[in-house]
């Protein structure tokens, strides 16, 4: 094969370069931002529309915090934070899973976080954002996973910790979760299953939970 070719086709199956922008904003006695995300190289049909995602997602975030302390019209009592900092979950030339973990604290009697889930991936030939159904195969069903999976192990956790159960999921479950070689996880934010005191929950599913589920073709980890 010529060199070029050669360059070419290495390029094509090599895993993106990641690397990091960083940004700080301080206003003294107000508010202090600081921001990290990370950008796909090179800048491929996929990449850009990962990278495009993961940083919309991290500046809505930011302006919508400068926008809440605007609207305060005055100095807060104690100066106000905002920090975003992201996880690269997966990165290939056809898979790429972003955790964008958001801190904030606006003067409450205590600070907020939340969670944002980036999922990319080669649909068909073409970049698209995935959601669950999008990487199942074609006989299995969204609920399969999520009634069936995630719903008893979230309830069951929180059983474990406050004695109620989880009766149902946010709707936005079958988009927010992460894609890993080992499985896919999904994050559920303070509030969403549970009160503030109760925190986060996690539910990791192995590819071995959910074998026969997950089209290899889209996610080449999963188990068929």
């Amino acid at each position: 094969m010529p060199l070029t070719a050669t360059l070419i086709a290495a390029t094509l199956i090599a895993d993106p370069k990641i690397t990091f922008k960083r940004s700080n904003e301080v206003r003294k006695d107000r508010y202090e931002i600081n921001l990290m995300w990370p950008v796909f190289l090179p800048e491929s049909p996929l990449n850009k529309m990962a990278n495009d995602a993961v940083k919309d997602s991290v500046h809505k975030n930011m302006f919508e915090f400068k926008q809440g302390i605007n609207d305060l019209g005055e100095k807060p009592v104690a100066p106000w934070e905002h920090q975003v900092a992201c996880t690269v979950s997966l990165a290939t030339p056809t898979l790429i899973s972003v955790l964008v973990d958001i801190y904030d604290y606006s003067g409450g009697a205590h600070p907020n976080g939340w969670t944002d889930t980036i999922n990319y991936g080669i649909i068909s030939g073409n970049p698209k954002q995935l959601t669950l159904k999008d990487i199942l195969t074609a006989n299995a069903e969204e609920k399969e996973i999520l009634d069936l999976l995630v719903l008893p192990r979230v309830s069951n956790d929180r059983l474990k910790r406050s004695g109620d159960i989880v009766e149902s999921l946010p709707e936005d479950t079958n988009k927010k979760f992460l894609i890993s070689k080992n499985g896919i996880t999904f994050p559920f934010d303070k509030y969403s299953v549970a009160s503030y005191a109760e925190g986060e929950f996690i539910v990791k599913l192995t590819w071995k939970d959910l074998k026969g589920l997950i089209d290899t073709k889209v996610v080449p980890y999963a188990m068929p």
